[in-house]
């Protein structure tokens, strides 16, 4: 029988096929039928073998053509391909999203990494981006690179940019690496190239060593540079230098507006920058009211300590300063006395409540002010009655932010006792009674908190949440809740705190919240 249920041509009869599978001596006949059967079987085995090989190669053509197919089907899904048909200004924005995204980790001389690495994806990819200077603008250096000759890529790099105001990031870690000599030798080459589109400086944060200070690529004109931040240890040795560029500076910046200075260990007292043309200030000086009287057009400032403790300020208020436009004050610890001081227009208040002596000066500029800060943050928390009074001189304050000192465990009982001046009382009336968000980080708190979180949690929907802390005693709507750093406070009160997210409505923040609500929620 054949595959199909047909007769065999070369099929032998009922009697003679079972000889084939005895040892039965076999007659003239049957040895003929048996032979003649074996000849067609092999003919047809010749044809079914020709057949086989002619269907093998028809196997293989098709196979070739599918594969071929296979790889026109590809091609043309990918030219179909939704980002293939992305128009270059919209792919160009989502290159800016990424770049974004970066930050200050990508640097000009990486080619492996950042904008590089967009170019180096497909040739339409790589005509966007090199023709879209916004891409390149933001450049970053950083000279413990290994790589050996730097400035080609940087000026590839501005050479994309085009026309394009530059943010330029340079950070020379020469006395971080001392045994680089490619670094110490490099760095000044790189700077010079960056120099050389100088007329382009938009943004420049530069971290280097305090002999570059004397570089002659700070003797051009900045038309367009609006921030500054320099960072650097500069020695008494090197302060004229300091002070002849900063006056190039004062004389060649006619857009500066943002500036900071960090790290000086010793900062000439007279200062020399465009002072009247600053909206924004950080830094360490020593006389501090002078940045505020030079500085009419002043919107925020941050004051760190001076490190010259030794050297007295030579400038000191004699009389009132009124200042009409600084909105955020961010005072580090011991930075500024500002006795004589008024800040009418103050949104946000960052300070230190580990000096009592500030704290009180606080306190008195916040009354003499008259202004409504909204939000304000406290470092190095510890309880004490003088930032109670802080707190009730600024009663419009809606955004509070509360952070220890971390490593340092504040106890249960100091948490709660600070928090009790939040709630109702018979005598009091609760701190900052129009309070939306708070945030605390490394503090241990307990039931006291807990009872003040729920009690906020509360609205009164009879007055205007905005206005309810005026003039009737009641408190706001608490909407929302960043706790971190909790140390060993009790998983009960975690718990208590979770439940108000569903109780109350509280828009609750921080990990170890979010802990308790994945094991115990």
């Amino acid at each position: 029988m054949s595959s199909h249920g047909g007769s065999l041509a070369y099929g032998l009869p009922p009697e003679i096929s079972r000889l084939l599978y005895t040892n039965d001596p076999r007659v003239d006949y049957q040895v003929a039928e048996i032979k003649n059967s074996l000849g067609i079987a092999r003919t047809l085995k010749d044809e079914l073998g020709l057949k086989i090989t002619q269907l093998r190669m028809d196997l293989v053509r098709l196979e070739r053509e599918e594969l071929h197919a296979t790889r026109h089907i590809s091609r043309c899904e990918f030219a179909l391909a939704p980002v293939r048909r992305v128009p270059p200004e919209i792919l160009s924005e989502i290159f800016h999203c990424y770049v974004d995204l970066l930050g200050d980790q990508h640097e000009c001389v990486d080619v492996k990494h950042g904008v590089w690495l967009l170019a180096h994806i497909c040739s339409y990819w790589r005509t966007v981006a090199l023709s879209t200077p916004q891409l390149w603008s933001s450049c970053g250096y950083a000279c413990d690179t290994r790589v050996r000759n730097v400035v080609p890529l940087i000026q590839a790099w501005l050479k994309h940019a085009a026309n394009h105001p530059l943010s330029i990031r340079f950070r020379c870690t020469t006395n971080t690496f001392p045994n680089h000599r490619a670094a110490v030798c490099q760095c000044p080459n790189a700077v010079k190239a960056f120099a050389e589109h100088h007329l382009q400086w938009s943004e420049l944060n530069f971290c280097v060593p305090a002999s570059f200070y004397s570089h002659r690529a700070f003797e051009h004109t900045f038309p367009i540079l609006r921030k500054l931040k320099i960072t650097a240890f500069l020695s008494q040795v090197i302060l004229d230098n300091m002070i002849t560029i900063l006056t190039v500076f004062a004389t060649n910046v006619p857009q500066l507006r943002e500036v900071s200075l960090h790290d000086f260990a010793h900062w000439p007292v007279r200062m020399i920058l465009p002072w009247k043309q600053l909206t924004s200030y950080s830094g360490a000086v020593i006389a501090n009211a002078s940045i505020l009287k030079n500085s009419p057009d002043l919107l925020e400032c941050t004051f760190y300590p001076s490190a010259r403790a030794d050297v007295t300020p030579s400038f000191r208020l004699t009389e009132p300063l009124v200042h009409s436009n600084l909105r955020h004050l961010h005072l580090h610890f011991r930075s500024l006395r500002p006795e004589l001081v008024t800040l009418p227009a103050l949104q946000s208040l960052r300070l230190s409540a580990d000096d009592i002596s500030i704290l009180q000066s606080v306190e008195r500029l916040l009354q003499r002010s008259m202004a409504s800060p909204v939000s304000l943050t406290i470092d190095d928390f510890g309880f004490s009655p003088e930032l109670v009074a802080v707190l009730a001189a600024a009663p419009s304050v809606a955004h509070l932010t509360i952070c220890a000192i971390a490593n340092e465990t504040i106890s249960v009982s100091v948490t709660d006792q600070f928090f009790a001046f939040f709630m109702e009382g018979a005598d009091t009336p609760p701190l900052l009674p129009g309070l939306r968000t708070l945030t605390i980080q490394n503090l241990v708190f307990g039931e006291t908190f807990v009872r003040m979180v729920r009690s906020r949690c509360i609205s009164d929907t009879s007055n205007d949440n905005n206005n309810a802390w005026m003039g009737n005693g009641t408190t706001g709507h608490l909407e929302s809740l960043t706790i971190a750093d909790v140390g060993d406070t009790h998983i009960s009160h975690l718990l208590d705190i979770k439940r108000l997210r569903s109780e109350a409505g509280l828009k609750l923040f921080g990990e170890e919240a979010l802990a308790a609500v994945r094991i115990l929620g």
